[in-house]
């Protein structure tokens, strides 16, 4: 062995896995692994703080085997136990070696094998796409992996987030929104891999590897603040605004704004004028059935000329037709005055409204009081036979 402290260890799995798999490697006994990863129950928790999953794997098949050798159930002399064992180990857990020859590409093989096994992520195809091509290029792939990668192995991409009807992987969502920005068009997330790697190689945007991920990391962070938003910071506003609204067509195009280096109350005006866009015209009525390929022209729009306030406001008042209008004052007004607002825009989007009105009517000097909970209107009105002059009063009309 060149480097036996590395190579004893065989198979290297995932960065984020090492330590665990060391541990696990490195302990002479099930009561030293403990002690590297005891059992942790915060305060008020019902639940012990879940381990990883290695360890738990290792904890699981020791008590098992531990159980088959020590049960009395079986009739078999320990000795017999230990061979029947030895036995399935050695015929029922294989082993495949693949050996590359130098015209093979490591990646079309890799898919090959994995496509009967567990599903990957499009991320964990881009993965091994993007350093396989750092290792032709002499780039550092640990460098890289822990420059820009490790990030992207955080749980937090797994989890699931609804897109549609469907629930997609955070991670999903993010590289068909990132890819749709540098593309101009729309991505399906069942070809987010091959769609991702034909733009690398045709349109060869990068000069390195690492510029590649630079770019994927600073946008991911973007992402990230759409998903867990601050509410005390305009883009945190806009992303509740989006979820009450349930629109994510807009993210392309908010993606790109958020990484155009724009000054704090650039970004935030052209916000507003894009919450101001989504909202008046469901308050007209106007409908989101066009809003995937409009976002997408204004986007481009922005791109060829440049990401700013003014640009944006141009794209969003040359428009004409109800799919893709932005109402003025006067139809707005009329709309929001005529219109049964909880059966048009819906009692969320009512409340978001009110909640708004009150946000930016509030005064300094007042006191501000948050409400957290879920608000309902109720209207009450007084029985018509017994108070007859209620309509005048409630109307604000004088009484005769």
């Amino acid at each position: 062995m060149e480097n036996e402290t590395v190579e004893k260890y065989k198979l290297w799995p995932t960065n984020l896995d090492r330590k665990q798999f060391t541990d696990v490697v490195d302990s002479a006994s099930q009561e030293e692994l403990n002690e590297r990863h005891p059992i942790v129950r915060r305060k008020y928790q019902r639940k012990d703080d879940p381990r990883p999953k290695m360890i738990e794997c290792y904890f699981f098949f020791y008590a098992q085997l531990t159980a088959f050798l020590k049960s009395e159930e079986y009739q078999q002399p320990l000795q017999e136990r230990v061979a029947t064992m030895h036995e399935a180990l050695r015929g029922a857990l294989q082993i495949v070696t693949v050996e590359l020859e130098g015209d093979d590409d490591p990646q079309v093989i890799f898919e090959t094998l994995n496509a009967r096994g567990e599903p990957l992520l499009p991320s964990d195809l881009l993965r091994n796409f993007v350093f396989l091509r750092a290792a032709q290029k002499n780039e550092s792939q640990e460098e890289l992996y822990a420059d820009f990668w490790l990030p992207f192995d955080d749980e937090f991409w797994r989890e699931l987030e609804k897109q549609g009807r469907l629930l997609r992987s955070r991670s999903d969502i993010f590289l068909q929104h990132y890819l749709t920005l540098h593309r101009r068009q729309e991505i399906l997330i069942s070809h987010l891999y091959n769609e991702y790697k034909d733009w690398i190689k045709a349109s060869n945007p990068f000069p390195t590897v690492k510029a590649e991920l630079e770019n994927l990391s600073k946008y991911r962070t973007c992402f990230r603040d759409l998903v867990q938003p601050d509410q005390n910071t305009p883009i945190g506003r806009f992303s509740a605004f989006l979820r009450i609204f349930d629109l994510s067509t807009v993210y392309p195009l908010v993606l790109g704004m958020m990484g155009a280096g724009l000054a704090d109350d650039e970004l935030s005006g052209m916000l507003e004028d894009l919450e101001s866009y989504i909202f008046r015209r469901a308050v007209c009525d106007l409908g989101t059935k066009n809003y995937n390929r409009f976002f997408l022209t204004v986007l481009g729009k922005l791109a060829k000329a440049q990401f700013n306030r003014q640009n944006l406001q141009a794209a969003l008042v040359e428009q004409r037709g109800d799919s893709v209008i932005w109402p003025d004052d006067a139809r707005f007004k009329e709309a929001w005055l005529a219109k049964s607002a909880y059966t048009s825009v819906g009692s969320s989007r009512v409340q978001y409204a009110l909640r708004e009105i009150e946000r930016r009517l509030h005064q300094p000097r007042a006191e501000r009081i948050e409400i957290l909970s879920t608000l309902t209107v109720e209207h009450v009105l007084p029985d018509e036979r017994q108070v007859p002059t209620w309509v005048p009063c409630w109307s604000g009309l004088p009484l005769k």
